[in-house]
């Protein structure tokens, strides 16, 4: 035997007496939705369907009693709308097709009319309280909006997907999600593919389908806290753009990153993005902020000449960050492994990729604050990562370098820095606590590639098994101030094919080696170091200048 029990809420009916003269529409309804045999996909969907053509401020508010249910069709909701599922877990039923979503809006539109729901039009004001959403090991999102606003999760669990997202949210916007658990993921733990269990994306023909229309749509205004996400592929992020889209307002704040395979999270085109005092433990990579794919593969154009955005006005602070090899289904990171990354590119030529043309113009990232992290590396890659960022700043982060197994590429480096340049890397603690095996290579602070014009000041670099600081390739115009360099196994500062570089008021102590080599025709100022216990204060060499 089936039922469902309708009432009306004394609370809903007093709101609606109160405000009667404002407006008659005021009301909402309270739904209690159960059923016997285990299927409750027809009792549900009736109740969901109530306020199907209603509008203006309408609500149902539909509770679900505590108990194991199954779903044989995708569930469809609609604005305004509470479901409430404390002790309820709903599993996708054999029934239900692979490839086919839980529960997603209802729209009255063709899924595919590029003339309705454009920008954030497609539903407002859904809330679902708690209970577990079982994908039941087969492929298809547990929950899927677009072109949406005022969504909020709390105190959910996304279990059980195969091969895919657990959310997915396309241009939606004024989002919060808290408290929620999203693990479980199942089926081809690829080294590098893109499942995400929480996934905010744009609305873009290429990407993001059934949500027509392709406007690029950006998520923002998006808020995740207190959430935990463990035994996944990738935890929470984005990882497609178009040029000048930017996703915005988006905080990841206080959750639990456990047992990733790829990257913990994932940002890409974000502006005025917080991602604050998470801690990411046993994970292949951190945090990846970035302005495009580095293959190019999901980043689209509109056609006319990027410019570098001036400011991202973001800041990646006080996160609690632990690397390791991970392996999942016999599979183990692709990629070189780091702590943090920010990643552009500035294009000389247009790039062709997927039928996708990029023209030239400059998508270096700027305007990151990293700051009060701390970062425990356990595998070699790079600490901190810097290809392509221009006018960031990297402060007050304590990065411990203990690389006891060999990854794909990286030396177990503290900062590095590719073609970027106009950086200011300073107050950070760098030690090493592996200086020999897979970490014989490591350096403090390494600039590299016509990284030009950064600064560098203040750093504390402790046991570097080759370099303190390495400033080489045409990374012209350094500042290296004020920096205290201890026990480096080889030099406390090596700079090689470099001009202009200053090297003022530092501290280099028993270095094994020298404590300032300049090689290659590189030209650098040297004065008011203090320099003892080392084989040599100063050496040149292969023409290299100190200036006094």
């Amino acid at each position: 035997m089936k039922k469902i029990l309708m009432r009306v809420s004394s609370l809903a009916f007093l709101f609606a007496c109160v405000f009667a003269l404002q407006s008659t529409n005021v009301h909402a309804t309270d739904y209690t939705v159960t059923c016997t045999d285990g299927d409750i996909t027809a009792e549900l969907q009736e109740v969901l369907d109530k306020n199907r053509y209603r509008e203006g401020a309408d609500a149902v508010n539909v509770t679900i009693k505590p108990g194991e249910y199954t779903i044989s069709e995708n569930l469809r909701i609609h604005s305004n709308t509470t479901i409430n599922m404390e002790g309820v877990t709903i599993t996708r039923g054999s029934a239900l097709n692979d490839d086919t979503t839980m529960l997603r809006l209802r729209r009255e539109k063709d899924w595919n009319d590029a003339g309705g729901y454009s920008e954030y039009s497609g539903g407002s004001n859904i809330t679902i309280n708690g209970g577990t959403w079982d994908g039941n090991a087969k492929s298809g999102c547990l929950i899927r909006f677009g072109h949406a606003s005022g969504i909020t999760l709390n105190g959910c669990t996304f279990t059980n997907v195969k091969d895919g997202h657990e959310v997915e949210l396309g241009g939606c916007k004024d989002v919060t999600i808290t408290g929620c658990t999203f693990t479980g993921f199942t089926g081809s733990w690829g080294a590098t593919t893109n499942y995400e269990a929480l996934q905010l994306e744009i609305c873009n023909a290429n990407h993001f389908s059934s949500y027509a229309p392709y406007d690029n749509t950006v998520c923002k205004d998006v808020t995740i806290t207190n959430c935990t996400f463990t035994d996944l592929q990738r935890g929470v992020g984005t990882h497609a753009a178009v040029d000048g889209k930017y996703s915005t307002g988006i905080t990841i704040s206080g959750n639990t990153f456990e047992n990733i395979l790829g990257y913990a999270i994932t940002a890409i085109n974000y502006k005025d993005c917080t991602i604050d005092n998470n801690d990411i433990t046993n994970c292949a990579s951190g945090i990846l902020f970035r302005t495009m794919d580095q293959s190019h593969a999901n980043f689209y154009n509109t056609g006319t000449k990027c410019k570098a955005v001036l400011g991202t006005n973001s800041s990646i602070t006080n996160n609690r960050i632990t690397i390791e090899k991970v392996t999942r289904g016999g599979k183990t990171y692709g990629n070189i492994a780091y702590g943090i990354q920010l990643y552009g590119e500035k294009l000389s030529s247009a790039v062709s990729k997927n039928n996708n043309k990029i023209v030239a113009g400059d998508y270096r990232v700027s305007g990151v604050n990293v700051s009060g992290n701390t970062i425990n590396l356990n595998v070699t890659g790079y600490a901190i990562w810097l290809q392509g960022a221009t006018k960031n700043t990297i402060e007050n982060n304590t990065i411990n370098s203990n690389a006891k197994k060999k990854n794909k590429g990286g030396n177990g480096d503290g900062v590095r820095l590719q073609k970027s340049s106009k950086n200011t890397i300073s107050n950070n603690t760098i030690t090493n606590l592996k200086t020999n095996g897979t970490a014989k290579n490591m350096i403090g602070i390494c600039i590299m590639q016509k990284s030009k014009d950064n600064t560098v000041s203040g750093n504390t670099i402790t046991k570097a098994s080759k370099y303190g600081i390495n400033v080489v390739e045409g990374s012209d115009g350094t500042k290296l101030t004020k920096n205290t360099i201890t026990k480096a196994k080889k030099y406390g500062i090596n700079v090689r094919k470099s001009k202009k570089v200053k090297i003022i008021s530092n501290t280099i102590t028993k270095a094994k080696s020298y404590g300032i080599m300049v090689a290659e025709k590189a030209v650098a100022t040297a004065k008011k170091n203090k320099i003892t216990g080392c084989k040599e204060k100063t050496h040149t060499w292969a023409g290299g200048v100190i200036k006094k």
